[in-house]
């Protein structure tokens, strides 16, 4: 038979420091791998994600909202650097080579500066398409390994024995633009290339912003979103709980956090029951909540306990309840006083505290 886990390890590890760090790094992880991995475009598992990043640190013990919340933006930063300054400018830097253009029947490409973000731009073709036109336009925002762009302006291409040229082209020198070759015949495209990237005068700087900014954006709506809304939804849930428990406490109704449970067994305890029932053991009453009996309880007179008027011995001291005349080791008879000393409730007949001992001087002594 195999043995049974070790709850009792389990529970002591959760909720100490370590598992709580352990818990912010494996959310960190799992949502720094989710991007890389560009499950990012599939429906509704960004919104997925955002939910165990979550789930992890809380299932590990992390409750604290604020150390939440603060871990939150780590994770922010930490993904968006991640794609912003490696995995966002490494595209770009293998996709901007115009000489790389070798595919689809288009080679030999080539982009000549004239200045002032001017530019000539010649490729080769040999395929059947009838026309050659060059596409050009903004690239609006990287995130990871994609980038999303605006429309593209389409500009026809001349052709001297298969070299198709456009000359004073505007790309601009300080944005990062796309482009692309497509050969038609008629409305139907025959041959395309991929997209280029062209960064100009761009330095390395200024593309790591670009792409940090575009990141920062991209995660924060699409992962990290998710991730706030639900720490604000629990932490709203939770203060409601916590009033309704404290309304509740105030009534009498359920006892404090730390007394629900019985200190034998650990069985739950609703108020008004003084014998556990799962094993019996006598139920100490908070002081908190503790008030007078109410009618159907009496008060044992032995050690002053609370129990249930048609209880035939006391489960704190053992001591025999006679039920017809409520003589000898009897409960106490329904009218009450407090002690003088120790402020217990008693029985009005009562010759000694049950808690302090003090002696009462009955009415004959008087």
């Amino acid at each position: 038979m195999e043995a049974l886990p070790d709850r009792k390890g389990q529970d002591r590890f959760i909720g100490t420091p370590l598992a709580q760090v352990l818990g912010i790094i494996l959310a960190l992880f799992l949502g720094i791998m989710f991007m890389l991995t560009g499950l990012y475009e599939m429906f509704c598992l960004p919104m997925l994600i955002g939910i165990a990043m979550y789930v992890i640190p809380k299932v590990l013990g992390v409750k604290n909202t604020k150390v939440l919340l603060a871990a939150g933006v780590v994770y922010l930063v930490a993904i968006s650097c991640v794609g912003g300054l490696i995995v966002s400018p490494a595209l770009v830097d293998a996709n901007s080579d115009i000489g790389l253009i070798d595919q689809d029947d288009f080679s030999n490409a080539s982009i000549t500066s004239l200045g002032g973000g001017f530019y000539d731009v010649e490729v080769e073709y040999t395929g059947t398409g009838t026309e050659v036109n060059f596409y050009y336009g903004d690239v609006s925002i990287l995130y990871f390994y994609e980038a999303g762009t605006a429309s593209a302006k389409k500009i026809a291409m001349s052709e001297i024995s298969g070299i198709y040229t456009a000359q004073n082209v505007n790309l601009g020198d300080s944005e990062l633009r796309y482009f692309r070759f497509k050969a038609m015949n008629g409305s139907d495209v025959v041959n395309s290339t991929n997209d280029v990237f062209h960064t100009g005068t761009m330095s390395d700087s200024d593309l790591k912003i670009f792409a940090l900014e575009g990141n920062l954006y991209f995660v924060g709506v699409n992962l990290m979103f998710v991730y706030f809304l639900v720490i604000i939804f629990s932490y709203i849930s939770r203060k409601s709980l916590d009033n309704t428990r404290e309304r509740m406490e105030r009534e009498g109704r359920l006892y404090p956090q730390g007394y629900g449970r019985c200190k034998e067994c650990g069985s739950l305890v609703l108020p008004g029951e003084t014998c556990c029932r799962k094993c019996g053991a006598f139920i100490e009453v908070p002081d908190i909540i503790t008030s007078a009996p109410a009618e159907e309880d009496m008060e044992c007179s032995e050690c002053g306990a609370v129990v249930s008027a048609d209880a035939t011995e006391c489960p704190r001291c053992g001591a025999s309840f006679d039920s017809d005349d409520g003589t000898g080791t009897s409960a106490s008879s329904d009218e009450l006083m407090e002690c003088s000393e120790c402020g217990a409730v008693v029985s009005a007949d009562a010759t000694e505290c049950p808690n302090c001992g003090e002696k009462f001087e009955s009415d004959d002594d008087s």
